[in-house]
């Protein structure tokens, strides 16, 4: 039903789908699709949006700045996780773009020349300014290999997993062998880096639980709508939990790409700007709900 394909939200691609697979030659025409079929539509419960305070979550070690010329301290390979696994995971996943940006393959130097001659102005200005960024980053610390994707999954690859986190992304252990308790542990555990990989691998979990949850408190059962909604919730919860939420996160970019009017937009501005009054709404109401379940 063509109605129902208008609500597919975009962070299914950029939670897992995406941070994997968007910037592969090969996924060019489903991202197209992606953007073509996106667009916003006004929920049923339009009420008023209240702001929320988090509590503070363990969260990745301090980034680059996006702006300004302040420079990152760290000299030494950047920590996000004490395992190794998940270190190098989040690593790749939190620096996916700029290792597109800045790889010089050439299929993928010729897919990117396709990509930004979809791009309307203000699009172009910003991936100019957003390659710039990752070119900053890469001299700053050589360290990332972000001109070497295959490094990353070598490291990625031969890492041991010392924590159970570690073992479910090295597939080690699977997430369908979890018991309830172990899956509520992990949610709970106060781990950015679990929750930012918490909807790929727990996606089980998310599907039949918490998405179930969630069409009660917004008291509507269109499915994709719903998970469009939790989805948002849930990057909302991390960027107020201390993950990277600035124009050029992975978040932002890959919402600049679909929506031109979120280009150079932090994701609360982008939520408080370009989505509707009863979306915020219901993004309030999912992310109540999200807090219940992760703290």
């Amino acid at each position: 039903m063509e109605s129902k394909r208008i609500f597919i939200f975009v962070f299914l691609l950029l939670l897992a789908v995406f941070a994997w697979n968007f910037y592969s030659p090969n996924f060019e025409k489903t991202l197209n699709r992606e953007k073509e079929s996106i667009a916003i539509v006004e929920p049923v419960s339009p009420k008023v949006v209240e702001k929320h305070q988090l509590k503070t979550v363990k969260s990745s070690p301090e980034k680059i700045p996006t702006t300004g010329d302040s420079k990152h301290e760290e000299a030494v390979d950047v920590v996000y996780d004490d395992d190794p696994v998940v270190n190098a995971s989040m690593l790749l996943q939190e620096n996916i773009l700029c290792i597109r940006h800045l790889s010089d393959s050439k299929n993928y130097v010729q897919y990117l020349q396709r990509f930004k001659a979809r791009l309307d102005e203000n699009q172009q200005k910003f991936y100019d300014k957003f390659t710039q960024y990752c070119q900053k980053l890469n001299k700053q610390h050589p360290e990332y290999h972000l001109t070497e994707k295959k490094i990353l999954n070598q490291q990625k690859n031969k890492a041991q997993a010392v924590s159970l986190w570690g073992e479910i992304i090295k597939g080690e252990k699977l997430a369908a062998d979890l018991t309830d308790s172990e899956v509520r542990g992990l949610l709970s555990s106060g781990s950015l880096n679990v929750l930012t990989q918490a909807p790929q691998y727990l996606r089980e979990f998310y599907q039949k639980t918490i998405h179930w949850d969630l069409e009660s408190v917004l008291g509507n059962h269109q499915y994709d709508y719903v998970e469009y909604i939790q989805n948002y919730a849930h990057q909302l919860y991390l960027c107020q939990s201390g993950a990277d939420c600035s124009a050029y996160s992975s978040t932002m970019v890959m919402l600049c790409y679909l929506n031109s009017k979120g280009c150079g937009l932090d994701y609360p501005s982008y939520i408080q700007q370009v989505l509707t009054q009863g979306q915020q709404a219901d993004i309030a109401l999912a992310l109540d709900y999200l807090k219940s379940q992760y703290n």
